[in-house]
């Protein structure tokens, strides 16, 4: 099987949303980061289940991932990571130590062959 390409318009709103996200660590916006990490698998997510012809009804996120987590085509290792992306925060706004998002959207785009 190929890889996945995004378009060019993709590439550059996955590659902005990922400089915004990686900006905001650095500003100690977490919060911040972490939506734009969430609307960079979006963008991923939307590129993949298009190619696997599936219907999509949504340009939210969240509401990707929650289809992709329902897809048989992914697979377990897929849906753990993805996971991450739709876990509530804690009292304090904040993830679990261990969960890094924009180390998660490699893997994921990885796992899914799609080349950013």
């Amino acid at each position: 099987m190929d890889n996945i390409k995004l378009s060019a318009s993709q590439k550059e709103q996955f590659n902005n949303e990922i400089q915004t996200a990686k900006d905001s660590v650095q500003a100690g916006n977490i919060p911040r980061s972490r939506v734009c990490a969430r609307r960079a698998l979006g963008i991923l997510l939307k590129v993949w289940l298009l190619q696997q012809n599936c219907e999509i009804q949504t340009t939210s996120s969240y509401d990707l991932t929650k289809l992709a987590l329902n897809d048989p085509a992914i697979s377990e290792e897929i849906k753990e990571i993805l996971q991450h992306f739709i876990l509530r925060v804690d009292a304090g706004y904040h993830f679990p130590p261990e969960i890094d998002l924009l180390s998660d959207i490699e893997e994921i785009s990885l796992l899914l062959r799609i080349e950013t």
